[in-house]
């Protein structure tokens, strides 16, 4: 997955950030700055990706681990005027600043320092170093390092690299053709791009430039959605996509859609140790038919599993193998994007402890992306969305529309999924721009599904 990722950076701005995973971490105890220096060498020793730079040879990527140590930077704001404001502005400008792979570090931290004791450590590195089930692995070897600082963390018995190498070697001589006829039965012919409910025409590749709304969703629908995703045997992401098919589904008229996800693949590479990019993003493609809130659920959760039994396959390399079409400044297949992120805890008081999510960018990589953030008291719901394509009060009803849906598939998972209220319609803000794939809201062709 890593020359994959290195290729799709190469492809993008040098300023973009999109590839960077940004982690805030609230600190229990008060972090001594250099034991955190020793424990983040002690993290590049243990971890190789930590070590790494990737450098164009010949217009390949080649891998050599010699990388520079892991600098910490303290970052004072007690005497600030403002010290909340400098906070968010020090995290948005650390959390969208580059990483340069071919000369590192392949991860930057901050220790910030804030009025009443308070501190919080940032992490960012690039999506080739860690995904989202990465920051755990972060999180916990850091703690585990910062509090045993006579001992150096166990070696790990896999090499990241030597799995990726192996995995290219195996795509390239057709172990995984058959995974291809699945996604080719899957995805063939693709599906049309959804008439997503824009205020402005496109001008640049989705996600250029994004900005975000959340709303919160208390913990007893969440408790209830959790025990529903049980029954259909997967987690959180399965009624989160659902929910976003519903109002896909009510804003465009189509009973096709198609949306991206990410699958988890650490336990098939034996990776769960490791700080590596163990994900691959993959297209769930919901044929929307009558049927239950729970029923549809369960549709959602069967096509996550496909999906994980068929999965080492990268994705553009799918793309490309299928000859797929993609529309210009469309991503092909899908253009939303839906995840969930848990908590990452690590460590154990009095010691250092952890507690954090990854926080959103600047840019991302699709026209919007639903992200679901799990924590003790529910979940944050989170739209990602390009601020070039939707205005800040369409995004805000569409975050809400989901939250309305989810709240209606924990309340009643046996009624029709197409009775769902969703409050107000999202509304058209225009007349369609001549020459511009623009969305109607009059005519969808499809639009008379029954639930």
């Amino acid at each position: 997955m890593q020359s994959w990722q290195w290729l799709l950076r190469q492809a993008r701005p040098e300023e973009d950030a999109a590839y960077n995973v940004p982690t805030l971490f609230s600190c229990g105890g008060t972090p001594d700055p250099e034991r955190l220096r020793h424990a983040l060498a002690a993290l590049r020793q243990r971890h190789p990706m930590l070590r790494a730079t990737i450098r164009e040879v010949k217009g390949a990527p080649q891998v050599a681990l010699d990388g520079p140590g892991l600098p910490l930077e303290v970052l004072d704001l007690r005497t600030e005027a403002d010290p909340e404001a400098a906070r968010a502005e020090a995290i948005r400008v650390r959390a969208n600043r580059p990483i340069d792979l071919a000369n590192g570090p392949a991860l930057h931290t901050t220790l910030l320092r804030l009025p009443g004791d308070r501190y919080e450590l940032l992490t960012v590195c690039h999506h080739i170093v860690s995904d989202g089930p990465g920051i755990d692995v972060l999180a916990r070897d850091l703690v585990a390092a910062y509090e045993n600082t006579d001992a150096e963390l166990p070696p790990l018995t896999r090499d990241p690299l030597i799995v990726g190498r192996t995995e290219s070697d195996l795509l390239a001589g057709g172990r995984f053709d058959d995974q291809l006829d699945h996604w080719r039965s899957r995805l063939l012919p693709a599906p049309a791009p959804l008439p997503l409910p824009v205020d402005r025409p496109r001008t640049r590749p989705g996600g250029t430039r994004t900005a975000a709304v959340e709303v919160e969703l208390g913990a007893a629908h969440t408790e209830a959605l959790r025990g529903l995703a049980k029954r259909a045997r997967t987690g959180l992401a399965a009624p989160l996509a659902a929910a976003v098919a519903v109002l896909l589904h009510r804003s465009t008229g189509r009973n096709d859609i198609c949306l991206g996800t990410p699958v988890n693949l650490r336990g098939q590479l034996g990776l769960t140790e490791h700080l590596t990019n163990g994900a691959n993003s993959t297209a769930l493609r919901l044929h929307l038919r009558p049927a239950s809130r729970a029923e549809l659920l369960g549709q959602v959760a069967d096509l996550m599993h496909e999906a994980i039994d068929h999965a080492r396959v990268p994705f553009h390399h799918l793309v490309d193998r299928l000859n797929v079409p993609v529309e210009p400044l469309r991503n092909a297949l899908f253009d939303v994007f839906v995840t969930c992120y848990g908590q990452s805890e690590a460590g154990t008081e009095p010691g250092l402890t952890l507690s954090g999510r990854v926080i959103k960018l600047d840019s991302g990589l699709c026209d919007l992306s639903f992200q679901g953030c799990e924590h003790q008291d529910g979940l944050t719901l989170i739209l990602q969305y390009d601020c070039d394509l939707y205005q800040e009060d369409t995004a805000r009803l569409l975050v809400d529309q989901w939250r309305r849906a989810l709240e209606a598939f924990a309340g009643a998972p046996d009624e029709p999924w197409s009775q769902v209220d969703l409050g107000a319609p999202v509304p058209p803000k225009g007349p369609t721009v001549t020459g511009f794939g623009g969305f109607r809201f009059d005519s969808p062709a499809d639009a008379g599904v029954k639930g």
